[in-house]
């Protein structure tokens, strides 16, 4: 058996790494739906989400723009 290429042997980190956010954000949607309702958590997140990917566009230097 080969070893693992590059692209594969980064792969793997971030595969754990999304594994432990996505499991995390259950127990903490959980704490939050017990202060705050369905609607404004799902606002939050969306907020958040969205300032997210901005922030990623911005640090990249691209247009938010269609081309």
């Amino acid at each position: 058996m080969s070893p693992l290429s590059s692209p594969q042997r980064s792969a793997v980190p971030a595969l754990l790494v999304t594994i432990l956010l996505w499991a995390y954000s259950w127990i903490v949607m959980k704490q939050v739906l017990a202060h705050a309702g369905p609607f404004d958590f799902a606002a939050l997140r969306y907020l958040l989400g969205a300032s997210v990917l901005f922030a990623a566009l911005l640090g990249r230097h691209r247009c938010c723009r269609p081309s």
